[in-house]
């Protein structure tokens, strides 16, 4: 992080060399620079929203193994959603 302020030359020449660098703070990282050009930026944009995306579907499909929810038949499904319409129609009505 501290190179960023410090020696920004520095690091867009890494960047462009590299095409991407991990930023890190106190040895840990916490961001990713990516290099981009008007051109590419919108795609690059796309490609990681989808990638965001992708990420919290498997961080909820392991969720739901680590709580059991994965073993829900149908049957167990549809009587969740019953209950959630019954609870909102009963918030509606008061």
């Amino acid at each position: 992080m501290r190179d960023l302020c410090t020696a920004p030359k520095k690091i867009a020449s890494r960047l462009r060399r590299d095409g991407r660098l991990v930023i890190t703070n106190n040895g840990r990282p916490t961001a990713i620079m990516l290099d981009v050009d008007s051109s590419t930026l919108e795609e690059t944009l796309l490609d990681l929203r989808r990638l965001q995306a992708k990420r919290a579907v498997r961080d909820l499909q392991a969720e739901a193994v680590k709580t059991g929810v994965s073993k829900m038949t149908l049957a167990d499904i549809n009587a969740e959603i019953a209950a959630a319409r019954q609870e909102r129609a009963a918030r509606e009505q008061a």
